[in-house]
């Protein structure tokens, strides 16, 4: 998976249906993506979006060399917005001094801050899987579908589909995996028949309709792992986490 800024509910139950996550960093950056923001409810309004800043947004750099900048204001302005929005929650005084904390990891690149976040709240709902999010080990791996990919004749968008395939299925085998599970929207991309040809049995997480009081006529799903801990509390929280099924 790429490491996602304080992710939705169902990243953290793909994380529980496994024995080990790997959060990679050796791919290209993208810009408009769900790892420099998310969302949280504003008190009867539209969702907002909340952002980490980053230096130098490139899809020409790998997701290990993006800068975190502006160190600490964003996590002022952050904490600020949860307090003033969620202050009035049944579960804030239980939840918000642990996400002070969370929110506060001292990281330098937005990989790391984002790998050790959900590190720290797969602790705080009790998942035992083990998380992975310095995968320097896997840049050999990297060279040799590079060199692979690079002179093919095929179709763009084709390359990058066989090439993502490939990538997870040489991690699989190295990990000594025979599962592999990835999110709903991965059945667009991936062939079970593929996988089961190298001796994988493929899995999407589908999360299943649920509801939990916000502070809107409206429920918004979806929205950052925040909002959900925030409104449920850690017990409730942990309940939604099995509200999945394997496809």
């Amino acid at each position: 998976m790429q490491p996602y800024f304080f992710p939705y509910i169902g990243y953290f139950q793909l994380i529980k249906a496994v024995d080990k996550t790997i959060l990679y960093e050796n791919v290209n950056f993208k810009i408009e993506n769900w790892m420099t923001r998310n969302r949280i409810q504003i008190k009867n309004e539209q969702p907002l979006y909340i952002s980490i800043p980053v230096r130098s947004r490139s899809s020409n750099k790998k997701i290990a060399e993006i800068e975190i900048a502006e160190h600490e204001k964003w996590k002022r302005r952050l904490k600020r917005s949860l307090q003033f929005n969620y202050g009035k929650s049944e579960y804030f005084s239980e939840v918000f001094p642990q996400l002070e904390k969370i929110i506060d990891t001292k990281k330098t690149h937005l990989h790391s801050y984002n790998g050790e976040t959900i590190r720290l709240i797969t602790e705080l709902l009790e998942i035992g899987t083990k998380i992975e999010y310095n995968n320097q080990h896997y840049l050999e791996l990297e060279k040799k579908l590079n060199q692979k990919y690079q002179d093919t004749l095929i179709d763009e968008s084709l390359k990058k589909s066989k090439r993502k395939t490939e990538r997870i299925i040489s991690i699989s085998k190295q990990e000594q995996a025979n599962i592999y599970i990835n999110a709903y929207g991965g059945t667009a991309l991936y062939d079970k028949n593929e996988f089961a040809a190298h001796g994988i049995e493929l899995f999407f997480l589908k999360t299943k309709d649920h509801n939990y009081k916000q502070f809107s006529n409206n429920f918004y799903p979806n929205l950052s792992i925040l909002d959900v801990l925030l409104n449920c509390g850690i017990e409730n929280t942990q309940k939604l986490l099995t509200n999945y099924e394997l496809i």
